[in-house]
């Protein structure tokens, strides 16, 4: 259903210097795609690695927000086997993005949990959020603009840049939406 999609993100995250795997099922984690950068991004002071997962909302999620959590809870536990510090002592960030993808729409609790909902342990060490692509309204929602200074702000700008760049390539003249859609 998504095949042409994803061979396009394949293709464009491949061009910028990132680790990609189709297909992905481990026991942790179920994605269309999973994209790791292959170097270090440093922002100011600021060290970190980006993780994207790609996800079917309507045929593996179901539609349902639970699952979506649960997803990224298990793509979150996945990545961090791969960093040995402990989080509070991290010196290197894992950025994560899961990017739900439809065709049939994104229920109103999704949408608000993408907006108003970022992930970081309580001992910090890790920044992760959900994205949505709406492909039948092509249309993409980010987490919103923090109005105060948040931990992992940086790089979770970041991947909202990177990603809403993709999407802006993937569906030319697609709309970026940082709050609820009208």
């Amino acid at each position: 259903m998504y095949d042409e999609l994803i061979n396009q993100l394949a293709a464009e995250l491949t061009q910028r210097n990132y680790l990609v795997a189709r297909s992905l099922m481990t026991v942790e984690c179920k994605g269309l795609l999973m994209a790791t950068s292959k170097k270090m991004v440093h922002i100011g002071p600021v060290k970190f690695k980006n993780h994207y997962l790609f996800v079917d909302w309507d045929n593996e999620l179901f539609g349902r927000l639970d699952m979506l959590l649960t997803a990224q809870k298990n793509f979150s536990a996945m990545v961090n086997k791969d960093y040995k510090v402990p989080h509070g002592w991290r010196m290197t960030l894992p950025n994560l993005a899961l990017v739900a993808l439809t065709t049939n729409g994104f229920s109103n609790e999704a949408i608000e949990c993408t907006l108003s909902r970022y992930f970081s342990p309580i001992l910090g060490g890790e920044a992760a959020q959900i994205m949505l692509f709406d492909l039948r309204q092509n249309w993409m929602i980010a987490h919103s603009p923090p109005y105060y200074k948040q931990y992992g702000r940086i790089p979770l700008e970041s991947a909202v840049s990177e990603i809403s760049d993709l999407f802006s390539v993937i569906v030319p003249g697609g709309t970026i939406f940082r709050k609820k859609p009208a």
